[in-house]
């Protein structure tokens, strides 16, 4: 296994390691899982034999979803999956799995304040925080950027459709 950190600039944690499914290696008990999506990071806690417990949120479309259980394979969506090696969570692996089981079934998912990476951090630490979110809302040109990408504006630039001397999202500087 290799250490790594994610490639989303939006999730600034270290010390993630990659979880190879294929060797049959079992993930730690309670552990904070990452998988990457398109222009974000989703997060889930490992329940074991092969489950995670995530906040469905935007994972299976754009309306909210609520606090599920899924296989891994369906959580990784054939992405890579990480997680977090020491960790140091406020609480044991059992304790962060009952935390998760606890709001099994809420359904009171919101993007800003609300979301899968707030869930796992409840779980670990006791706080609701989103790295991701504090990224969007301090640097809003590099959000702009993404949901721009995420919904093709290039491929619509490329066509001609779209703001008059924007020839593409390159032209959209991140600072």
């Amino acid at each position: 296994m290799n250490v790594t950190t994610p490639s989303s600039a939006m999730d600034s944690h270290d010390g993630w390691v990659q979880w190879d499914g294929q060797c049959g290696s079992e993930l730690p008990f309670g552990s904070h899982l990452i998988t990457p999506r398109n222009g974000y990071i989703h997060h889930g806690i490992y329940l074991g034999a092969g489950e995670v417990i995530h906040y469905s949120g935007l994972f299976g479309g754009l309306h909210g979803g609520a606090v599920k259980i899924l296989p891994i394979e369906r959580f990784s969506a054939g992405k890579t999956v990480q997680f977090r090696r020491d960790p140091k969570p406020q609480f044991s692996a059992d304790e962060v799995v009952r935390r998760a089981l606890s709001r099994l079934g809420e359904n009171r998912y919101r993007v800003l304040t609300n979301n899968c990476e707030h869930f796992c951090n409840w779980c670990l630490y006791g706080r609701s925080t989103s790295a991701q979110v504090r990224v969007f809302l301090t640097r809003p040109l590099f959000a702009i950027r993404l949901l721009l990408s995420i919904i093709g504006v290039d491929a619509l630039l490329a066509r001609g459709v779209g703001t008059p001397g924007l020839a593409s999202l390159a032209e959209i500087r991140v600072v």
